[in-house]
């Protein structure tokens, strides 16, 4: 029988050993993570929350948000079409189920970024990013939002290398045309 680890329900005092961890380790951790998990950890503890300003590369990646079923079903899709329609139907809703999801959820993660300081009109001059690269599906509702990343980038933080992909989303190729 597997022997249960219980755990603890805190630390001697109470004490976030996280929050002693020197920033230059911190910042060391942080680098080394996708931009998404990076600006996650700031749920860890408070000191962590100010860490992902010190990034000097950005990269907000619609793949690290894509589910890996989403690169099964392209792939699946890709082989198959138009051999059997009705899989080549299953496949497009799963594929759309997935990028509005993930749409959603990246601008939702991008507004929360912003949110969080560091656009023109807070004047956070503290964050600062030599490089940011950009990959997001095409969405009618995210538009504003990638824009005012992109300007908060160029005008707030000192970017200098700006890279843009914008992708076309497949639920928007494979949808219907309304009746």
């Amino acid at each position: 029988m597997p022997r249960r680890v219980r755990p603890r329900t805190g630390t001697a005092g109470g004490e976030d050993r996280l929050s002693t961890l020197p920033d230059d380790l911190i910042r060391l951790i942080v680098r080394r993570l996708d931009t998404r998990t990076a600006l996650s950890t700031a749920v860890l503890a408070r000191r962590w929350a100010h860490i992902p300003r010190d990034l000097p590369e950005l990269d907000f990646r619609v793949s690290d948000v894509l589910p890996p079923e989403y690169d099964r079903a392209v792939a699946l899709r890709r082989r198959n079409m138009p051999h059997d329609t009705f899989l080549a139907e299953m496949l497009d809703r799963l594929m759309a189920r997935c990028e509005i999801d993930t749409i959603t959820a990246f601008i939702d993660g991008i507004t929360g970024f912003l949110e969080a300081g560091g656009g023109p009109a807070d004047g956070d001059a503290r964050r600062r990013a030599k490089t940011l690269r950009l990959d997001f599906f095409q969405a009618h509702d995210g538009g504003c939002v990638v824009d005012r990343l992109i300007a908060a980038a160029v005008v707030a933080w000192g970017v200098e290398d700006l890279e843009v992909v914008a992708r076309q989303a497949s639920c928007l190729l494979h949808t219907p045309a309304a009746a």
